[in-house]
């Protein structure tokens, strides 16, 4: 948890973003220009805690580590996005997909 919140602070924002490759905690992916674009991994683990919790009942789990995760990765998301008065709705801007096809585009999960 604090390398994923250090990780949100160098972007400048709240909470926390875990790295996308890594044996540390510390961001090691080698397309830096895009690494920090690729935000869908937030996305996905508290997916993942969602499943475990669902799947296996440990309630224990989301009591003492996964609340924590889903504050913070929530902090991170709502740091991320703002609202678009002209097109009435929330955006996040400058971000690369899950097919990391895509790089730097407007609204792409």
């Amino acid at each position: 948890m604090p390398q994923a919140q250090h990780n949100a602070r160098e972007q400048g924002l709240a909470g926390a973003l875990y790295p996308m490759v890594t044996f540390t905690g510390i961001e090691c992916h080698n397309e830096w220009e895009i690494t920090f674009e690729e935000i869908h991994r937030n996305g996905a683990i508290p997916y993942a805690i969602y499943n475990y919790t669902n799947y296996t009942g440990d309630e224990c789990y989301l009591a003492k580590e996964g609340l924590e995760v889903l504050v913070e990765v929530s902090r991170f998301r709502a740091d991320r996005v703002h609202f678009s008065k002209r097109n009435g709705k929330y955006m996040i801007q400058g971000v690369t997909g899950p097919n990391e096809y895509e790089n730097n585009i407007n609204n792409n999960w």
